[in-house]
């Protein structure tokens, strides 16, 4: 019995009311409805999450590939190399910079697949690596997710590439993101690959120009920083500017959240459905409760157990999955697009449990008053 020292009468005959289906004309929809909400709110859950990942995009460049704080130069000018690299080291505000110089490659047969070299100088500074490892030797390479894809590649393969001595065989290291910004949109997101700055110019067989620095200031970075940066490299210093795919991400990053609202207004209807149809069909229940001494506010507090319940057990089914799915779709749309898999949840998802629960109390309390008025004498002299 749930009645006793754990739970009150009204709570026990609420609970039992939400659980217990009934037979013949008192019958109510009850598992059904229970799968309903729970799909519901699962699906309002990963819905929230896939739109709280799409918002982190947006606003963390290092997802997209930008895993500093600004580039000094310009893909399309000479090389500076000697006179970039002591200013960036006597420069007091930068805690680490590498060198990149971009060239183009044919990589088994794909003609004008785009190369960064890479020099790091000083500190950590460079594109994030999804799998795998940058490469260390100028015979090794690491692609993006849809370069990878294009040319029916994985870690540890090898791929032809066309040298100015003919073909070399490049071992592939890791999947890496390479952000378009530093090509000047010359790539896609996913796209493009990196190599050590000997192993993009042996490819070459030439020297491409090193005039693109990636730079990474110290924690805080202030305006004085920037400043800095800006005397020594006027018109070259560029912060942070999402790519293309992360721009169209952002002009649809509210349609989970109406996606979202709707699915929501569907658990509320679930929730209101249920409720004034067990109320209607379960008269002769109330009527005896009313009997046994059940005042009127008992009556209603048994509909509002009864509702906290359904949703209760919708929640503790729907929540999990609902984070789950959410997570395991961002992962893979972030796999397709080939971007950090970097799902966020955010603190006021965990804000759905309670509003659920008052939503599901507030629909409550039109079935509740008229589970009130009901008048035990006309119901049991009419069933």
């Amino acid at each position: 019995m749930l009645t006793g020292r754990w739970l009150s009468p009204v709570a026990a005959s609420g609970i039992r009311l939400a659980f217990q289906p009934g037979h013949g004309r008192a019958a109510v929809a009850v598992r059904p409805a229970i799968v309903g909400m729970a799909a519901a709110l699962a699906a309002v859950l990963a819905a929230l999450v896939f739109g709280s990942s799409v918002s982190h995009v947006v606003g963390d460049p290092a997802v997209a590939g930008w895993d500093w704080d600004v580039t000094v130069g310009n893909p399309h000018s000479a090389d500076v190399y000697s006179q970039a690299v002591p200013r960036l080291r006597a420069d007091r505000f930068v805690s680490g910079f590498t060198v990149t110089a971009m060239g183009d490659a044919v990589l088994d047969g794909r003609d004008d697949v785009t190369i960064v070299g890479l020099q790091n100088v000083t500190g950590h500074v460079v594109p994030p690596v999804l799998a795998g490892r940058l490469p260390s030797a100028p015979d090794e390479i690491a692609l993006g997710g849809r370069e990878l894809r294009a040319l029916g590649k994985s870690i540890g393969d090898t791929v032809a590439a066309h040298g100015p001595d003919g073909p070399v065989a490049l071992h592939i290291t890791g999947e890496v993101v390479l952000s378009p910004e530093i090509t000047n949109e010359q790539t896609q997101l996913g796209s493009g690959g990196v190599m050590t700055l000997g192993g993009a110019d042996a490819l070459s067989g030439s020297m491409p120009p090193r005039n693109v620095f990636l730079v990474a200031l110290r924690k805080p970075v202030r305006p004085v920083a920037m400043a800095s940066l800006k005397r020594q490299f006027p018109g070259s210093v560029l912060s942070s500017i999402p790519p293309p795919e992360v721009r169209d991400l952002s002009g649809v990053s509210g349609l989970p959240l109406v996606l979202a609202f709707v699915l929501m207004v569907l658990a509320s209807g679930i929730i209101a459905h249920t409720l004034l149809t067990s109320v209607r069909r379960r008269r002769r229940e109330l009527a005896v409760l009313k009997t046994l001494g059940f005042v009127t506010r008992q009556v209603r507090a048994t509909v509002a157990w009864q509702a906290t319940a359904l949703v209760g057990v919708g929640l503790i089914v729907g929540v999990p999955l609902g984070l789950l799915a959410g997570r395991w779709a961002w992962i893979l749309f972030a796999g397709q697009v080939a971007i950090v898999p970097a799902p966020v949840v955010s603190p006021l998802t965990l804000l759905a449990v309670p509003a659920v629960l008052l939503l599901a109390n507030a629909i409550a309390a039109i079935p509740a008053r008229a589970a009130g008025r009901t008048q035990p004498a006309v119901i049991l002299r009419t069933e």
